[in-house]
């Protein structure tokens, strides 16, 4: 009788599968249930953000200067400007408060609760308006005397003075009315009225007031202003926006002009591409548009429209592709439900740390779909051809070294300076490590339901020394198995393909069995392949530089680009650069702005205006209010020139004493005023103060050397900074394609030592490594020879084709690891790359045919860069 061993019993070891569904369950379970603590705690408020703002990228000017532009983008970025424009002054009118009537019920708080779509909506100058701000200019009309004023007063020339005040109470024009003479004979409110109206209401342009709106006459039209503010609901790029809105009301005037004014049905000038108006004719009634939120919007909808139709698209040929290689849905439903679970996965994971994640960052995750769908397409070729565990462990291996270089690449996004790639990067990230867990766990671990797909294919065991038909071919039929079973007539010809796929597809795997080519034949054609594409970027070398020119990138329709000419030249809109302030407090900022501006005066670069213009710093106040004291001895005679008793002089002198130290402040001004001054000034969460100075009139763009003369002047003061929203833009563009450059590099050194520690066999690293070299060479050529400078766009394709381009050679390689080559395995793999490819390529070969620029060259580079990298691997194949 045998003793029993003393040593303990060796534990069993779980089977594979059972750690990766564990963590599959930690992943898939956990992530929800975190997201729905967080939510019930108010730890986060998960929403889409669609908003423009979100897509603009940091300002170049440092943190400062960023966190002053994000404010002023926040403001500025959701005004709109509405021009009505008739033959005659009465229709325009009459559409335009019509227009106001249809919009102003969508306006907070005429509007349900959370679905206000303006927040500010303005037609009306109404005489109201009109006598607060009249009323505010006299309480504070020693204070707030105007640069000219106080100028003429220091010089000593006071009785200039009260001769103009003098011929305007006699004149036929009060804009202020006469209400505050006996307090105001010198009518210094009336002055600063109307030096208000002048420079900051009009801005400069030319519209003036016309029976209580802002109107003016252009080219034989009448044109009256309408202004808006959009609230955040309104400002959204979804349907239902407040642009959406102001389109609907203007296409149902169009409609109504004959109502209006008898006439037939308008067209319109320059209105949006949704409206179908053109400007061959001149309309009875029309309306032009301005303002951010109008680019936006037809930007994002048209981009949204032909990605959801070129997405559909792709996505049915994709299914049918699948249906004709498997001829079953039950692959087809498996690949679907990794692809959702992942999708879900990365939402999810994006709204719990980020609570809002932009639409542009999803979209742009989207390319997760090709990656989940790689993964399960290589199981179920591979377990369609039944190859067995040997088969199985290439599988696991390829499937992991492929996750681990996608993973590293996608991760090293979150070190971007730009939260819409941060937010992409966690989505990709999180995505991707739910397709590899649920293609290891589910699939390849024969779990529960997946258990079918783990069962042989109708052409039963593929041994290695299986033939090419899948029957056995050596002399000996395998133990345990008659010799009836393997015979010839035993086997239909229908049911048995040379990867276990439908037979339809047999053809198909059955030419794609060993190299293409001849080994030589092979380098040559990649030798020539890269000549090929060293020879487009030598002749295209001048063009390839980091350049995003935000005029390149969109591109208006001609109606809108019309509008905004139009725009530009009644209101005074000017190209010209502006400048942006900082400082520690109210005070500080409006006494640098004042600085600043008579440096700009002194340098012969005036023209700029600010919020000290309307309501100076407490320093300069005090010191207008002195200047004020000349007119004290003026008082007297002034009084008997415009009729009253002498008695008032010594009231003058007594209000003038009281209104000492008493100083006007932002917060005090009525709304007229406080709406203007709330767009050039504004405080910022940390404490500081920002505002803008900005050009007064239309004025040309500068060029180069007053750009560079405005920079020498606000060099010498930190707190100060020139801007031009389209350069800054540009130029964080090329700041963050450079940091992307960088990212691409430590990528490549990081995915190269992890695959040489993986191989430990160097000639195979260096094949792997030349690789994203290969396809960095034809995402170059592809740049060179259609003149494309390298964008920021450009280079997040380069990313992700490093991320996706190595998957076809490391397949190739763990087939040849387990000397796979002359079985069916090696066809089996090489079927999967090119269903892969298939599948990545008509994703992005549909998107490079978008008009939206950011997409298309993104598309671009993957399809280029992918190209590249899969010929390499199908000619390199050993």
């Amino acid at each position: 009788m045998k003793k029993p061993s003393s040593a303990p019993p060796k534990p069993r070891r779980p089977p594979p599968w059972r750690r990766p569904l564990l963590l599959w369950l930690l992943l898939h379970a956990g992530l929800p249930l975190a997201l729905l603590l967080a939510l019930a705690l108010g730890l986060t408020s998960p929403s889409l953000d669609t908003q423009l703002l979100g897509l603009l990228p940091p300002s170049p000017h440092g943190p400062n200067m960023a966190e002053a532009d994000a404010l002023f983008a926040q403001n500025h970025s959701r005004n709109v400007v509405v021009l009505v424009s008739s033959p005659h002054f009465a229709q325009a009118k009459e559409a335009a408060a019509q227009l106001y009537a249809g919009l102003y019920k969508h306006t907070a708080p005429h509007a349900a609760p959370g679905a206000a779509l303006f927040e500010e909506l303005s037609l009306f100058v109404d005489e109201n308006a009109v006598a607060q701000l009249s009323d505010f200019l006299h309480e504070y009309r020693y204070a707030l005397l105007d640069a000219p004023t106080a100028a003429l007063l220091e010089a000593g020339q006071a009785q200039t003075l009260a001769d103009e005040a003098l011929a305007w109470a006699y004149g036929a024009l009060h804009l202020g009315g006469l209400s505050h003479m006996e307090e105001d004979p010198f009518l210094l409110s009336e002055r600063a009225l109307r030096g208000f109206l002048q420079v900051a209401l009009l801005s400069g342009g030319g519209l003036s007031l016309k029976e209580g709106v802002l109107a003016t006459e252009w080219e034989g039209r009448h044109y009256v202003l309408l202004r808006a503010r959009l609230s955040g609901e309104g400002a959204s790029l979804s349907k239902g926006g407040g642009i959406e809105e102001i389109y609907r009301v203007c296409r149902e005037l169009e409609g109504a002009t004959g109502d209006l004014a008898g006439a037939g049905k308008a067209g319109g000038e320059g209105n949006n591409p949704h409206g179908g108006i053109g400007e061959e004719a001149a309309p009875p009634l029309a309306f032009s548009f301005s303002g951010i939120p109008f680019h936006s919007y037809e930007s994002a909808s048209g981009a949204q429209k032909e990605i959801t139709l070129l997405s559909s698209l792709t996505l049915g040929l994709l299914l049918l592709i699948f249906l004709w290689v498997f001829r079953s849905p039950w692959p087809v439903a498996a690949i679907g439900l990794s692809t959702l679970l992942s999708l879900a996965m990365g939402l999810c994971a994006a709204l719990l740390v980020f609570g809002r994640v932009h639409i542009l960052a999803l979209q742009l995750g989207l390319c997760l779909i090709g990656l989940s769908v790689d993964y399960t397409l290589h199981f179920f070729v591979k377990r369609r051809a039944a190859l067995g565990p040997a088969a199985d462990g290439a599988l696991r291996r390829g499937i992991g070294v492929c996750f681990v270089s996608s993973f590293v690449c996608f991760l090293l996004f979150l070190w971007a300076p730009f939260a819409i790639l941060r937010q992409f990067a966690l989505f990709a990230a999180v995505g991707l490590l739910s397709a590899y867990l649920t293609t290891l766990a589910l699939l390849a671990g024969g779990w529960g339901l997946f258990r079918l797909f783990s069962k042989p294919s109708s052409a039963g065991p593929l041994a290695s020394s299986a033939g090419p038909t899948g029957v056995h071919t050596s002399g000996n039929p395998p133990t345990g198995v008659p010799p009836s079973a393997v015979s010839p007539s035993a086997v239909s010809p229908s049911a048995v393909s040379p990867s276990g796929v439908s037979p339809s597809a047999a053809p198909l795997a059955a030419n794609l069995r060993g190299p293409l080519f001849s080994p030589k034949i092979s380098k040559a054609l990649l030798a020539g392949l890269a000549l090929v594409f060293i020879g487009a970027i030598g002749g295209g070398r001048h063009g390839l530089k980091i350049e995003n020119n935000l005029g390149s990138l969109y591109r208006p329709s001609p109606q809108l680009l019309a509008s905004e000419r139009r725009a530009s030249a009644l209101l005074g809109y000017g190209a010209a650069s502006g400048f942006l302030l900082g400082g520690d407090s109210l005070e500080e900022l409006l006494q640098r702005e004042e600085l600043f501006l008579g440096e700009l005066e002194a340098a012969g670069e005036g023209g700029f205006w600010g919020a000290s213009r309307l309501i100076p710093s407490l320093k300069t106040q005090k010191a207008r209010y002195e200047a004020a004291a000349h007119l004290r001895g003026l008082a007297k005679a002034q009084y008997e020139a415009l009729g009253f008793w002498g008695e008032e002089a010594a009231e003058f002198e007594e209000t003038y004493a009281a209104l000492h130290g008493h100083y006007a402040l932002p917060s005090k001004a009525p709304p007229l005023l406080a709406g203007l001054v709330s767009n050039l000034l504004v405080e910022a969460p940390s404490g500081r103060w920002y505002s803008m100075l900005l050009p007064l009139g239309a004025k040309a763009a500068p060029g180069v050397e007053q750009k560079a003369r405005l920079a020498a002047l606000a060099k010498p003061h930190g707190w100060v900074g020139l801007q031009n929203k389209a350069e800054d833009i540009s130029a964080a563009l090329d700041s963050l394609t450079a940091t992307l450059l960088g990212l691409l590099g430590l990528a490549f050194i990081l995915v190269v030592l992890g695959v040489g520690i993986y191989y430990g066999h160097w000639p195979q690293t260096l094949r792997v490594a030349a690789t994203p070299v290969f396809a960095g060479l034809a995402c170059l050529a592809m740049h060179a020879f259609w003149g494309l400078p390298i964008s920021f766009f450009s280079m997040t394709g380069f990313i992700l084709v490093l991320g996706l381009g190595l998957d076809y050679v490391f397949y190739f390689n763990e087939d040849a690891a387990m000397k796979a080559s002359l079985s069916p395995g090696r066809k089996a793999t090489t079927l999967a790359v090119v269903l892969s490819y298939a599948t990545t390529a008509l994703s992005f070969g549909a998107l490079a045919l978008s008009s939206f620029a950011p997409v298309r060259l993104v598309a671009l580079s993957v399809l280029s860069g992918l190209s590249a990298a899969f010929l390499w691997a199908m000619l390199g194949r050993r």
